[in-house]
């Protein structure tokens, strides 16, 4: 398949980027074989960051630290895992399964009532709690992540999921200094600690961040291994010498710019949405109007900054 039929080509895919021959790349090629001939909804395809002619795209996408999977769905293109990340073939079929749920009709996230409920909470498990704005569009996409990680196995009995609306509880938010949306904190006991961005990637890593949250054992890398489907991928036991011709004819999608690009211009709009949050929040308080328009002034910028990105998204399609 052609670079420019994976671009254009319309429907959900799970894409790959690796480099051939690296150890942790090549688990990651076997589960993208063994999930292949698992679902007709999804194309199934990996980028070669090793090869001449694909590295300039993912330097430029800004891959470098490898493998690194992404899906696109309702919400455009989205990371799977993060930079380095392991994926196991069980928990990719979980990603693909929520990609084609459009709502999660059962889950166990409690909507936060008041401070003395989250309190109550936190004394008997760890709470991780989501603050959101029905504007956010990140807030959007990661709902269902939200709502799948609270009915995982792996949490069951370990932590609590408590969803607020800063929207209807404007005081307790501004009371925890909530500037950015989404936001994650875990409250147990007395303590609260914010969650680093690259644990709520998912409901993947929101469930793995959950299930360590009471014990001190290091981080579950689970990793099966799958026989290797010849016929999609060429074998990972083969010489230098085999895997050259292996790769001759396989038609290796070539993805580059346009997911990095997304992943930017994700990035941004994230940013523009805190901005405005903060801006609105500010408007309010007249003594502080210097910090208002300092503000106004650098939502100006990222709001430019985005409009070029958009025109540069739109030239690669």
């Amino acid at each position: 398949m052609s670079f420019n039929a994976v671009e254009d080509e319309a429907g959900r895919k799970m894409v790959l980027f690796l480099r051939l021959g690296e150890p942790e790349s090549n688990k990651a090629l076997s589960v993208l074989n063994a999930i292949a001939p698992k679902s007709e909804a999804f194309d199934f395809v990996y980028v070669n960051c090793k090869s001449p002619e694909d590295q300039p795209k993912c330097d430029e996408a800004g891959f470098t630290e490898l493998p690194r999977w992404f899906s696109n769905g309702e919400h455009g293109v989205e990371s799977v895992t993060n930079p380095g990340e392991t994926l196991s073939e069980k928990d990719a079929l979980s990603h693909m399964d929520l990609m084609l749920t459009k709502n999660i009709e059962s889950h166990d996230v409690v909507d936060f009532q008041d401070e003395a409920h989250l309190k109550a909470l936190a004394d008997k498990l760890p709470v991780l709690v989501k603050f959101q704005q029905p504007w956010c569009k990140h807030c959007k996409r990661i709902k269902k992540h939200f709502e799948k990680a609270s009915t995982d196995q792996s949490v069951a009995g370990k932590a609590v999921f408590v969803d607020v609306d800063c929207e209807k509880h404007k005081a307790f938010c501004k009371a925890a200094d909530i500037s950015s949306y989404p936001s994650f904190r875990v409250y147990s006991g007395e303590a609260v600690k914010t969650v680093d961005q690259a644990d709520w990637t998912g409901h993947i890593q929101l469930a793995r961040l959950m299930s360590r949250s009471q014990t001190t054992e290091p981080k579950e890398q689970a990793q099966e291994e799958h026989a290797v489907n010849t016929d999609f991928h060429p074998t990972l036991d083969s010489t230098k010498a085999e895997e050259d011709e292996n790769l001759e004819g396989v038609g290796t999608p070539i993805i580059g710019g346009q997911w990095g690009m997304a992943d930017r211009l994700a990035r941004m709009e994230e940013a523009v949405a805190s901005v405005k949050g903060q801006l609105a929040a500010l408007q309010n308080e007249m003594t502080i109007m210097q910090r208002v328009h300092a503000i106004e002034g650098s939502l100006a910028g990222l709001l430019e900054e985005t409009k070029l990105l958009k025109k540069s998204l739109k030239k690669d399609l």
